[in-house]
């Protein structure tokens, strides 16, 4: 009877290491990276001078940690390099979300097959730049020149809180290899809303406004370890925009603003390139 409880103990053991080994996950998940974004995307109106699309190219710096616990952590900060709206003569017009970005991912990994796949929920919270489409524009209604009374905000307090819950499956090919999806919601709170106090002629009293919205961005991507520590990665990614507010569509859109219209992203898709190396 000893040597059985033995037998089972030492089994139990056994299936719980192999279970909850993460050491091929480690292998590609421990790592520094500098990557380079373009992207592209939809916005919320066309008018005068403010098309629907949108483009840009972003830099960024990435920290992901598997610990051998199986807490999973990703930290992300980013800046904008460039940004056009196509076809507009003043940009960036519109709300814009990643002029500055700095976001966490804290989860746990779970191993579905042992070395091979895995489940790691997450929950997400960042700090991303927000720009609204008014920065001392003048608008002209029935051809007089009018200054509208609009809240000025730096770049450090215009910006939007986000928080979200996401999933990531992760299938290490070989150790050269690695492929994962990530799925995530969030909600970006908007900390500066416009407050918009009137003009003349421009049809509204007051308004306030505010850009938050949900966010859903799904991501494929690909890591390549071929040259001991170095890694190479791609990431094909989409996110759509929904929730905003039918009055605060109205006020951005309104055909009354000739030459200082906004848009509100409506999509955001593209591919992110990286480089950087591995740790232990």
């Amino acid at each position: 009877m000893k040597k059985l409880l033995i037998l089972s103990l030492s089994g139990v053991s056994f299936y719980a290491n192999a279970l909850f080994n993460y050491e091929a996950f480690q292998h590609f998940d421990n790592r520094v990276s500098f990557g380079t974004t373009f992207g592209q995307g939809t916005l919320s109106t066309t008018n005068e001078i403010n098309s629907n699309t949108y483009n840009y190219n972003s830099f960024s710096l990435e920290v992901e940690k598997l610990f051998d616990v199986g807490i999973w952590l990703d930290g992300q900060i980013g800046n904008l390099n460039t940004y056009e709206q196509n076809g507009t003569a003043l940009a960036p017009l519109g709300s814009y979300q990643y002029l500055a970005t700095a976001n966490l991912k804290l989860g746990y990994n779970f191993p579905i097959v042992e070395n091979s796949l895995s489940l790691t929920p997450y929950f997400l919270i960042g700090k991303n730049a927000n720009i609204n489409f008014i920065n001392n524009l003048f608008t002209t209604y029935g051809g007089v020149l009018h200054v509208p009374g609009f809240s000025q905000y730096g770049i450090t307090q215009n910006y939007y809180i986000t928080t979200g819950l996401g999933l990531r499956l992760e299938y290490p090919i070989n150790k050269y290899f690695d492929v994962f999806f990530d799925q995530f919601v969030a909600y970006n709170a908007d900390q500066a809303p416009i407050n918009y106090s009137g003009s003349a002629g421009l049809g509204v009293n007051s308004f306030s406004g505010d850009t938050s919205n949900t966010q859903y961005t799904s991501t494929l991507g690909l890591k390549v370890d071929l040259w001991d520590d170095l890694q190479l990665g791609a990431n094909l990614f989409y996110t759509a925009y929904t929730g905003y507010g039918s009055e605060t569509l109205a006020f951005y859109n309104d055909p009354s603003w000739k030459s200082s219209s906004g848009a509100l992203p409506t999509t955001d898709y593209g591919a992110q390139f990286q480089v950087g190396w591995t740790f232990k």
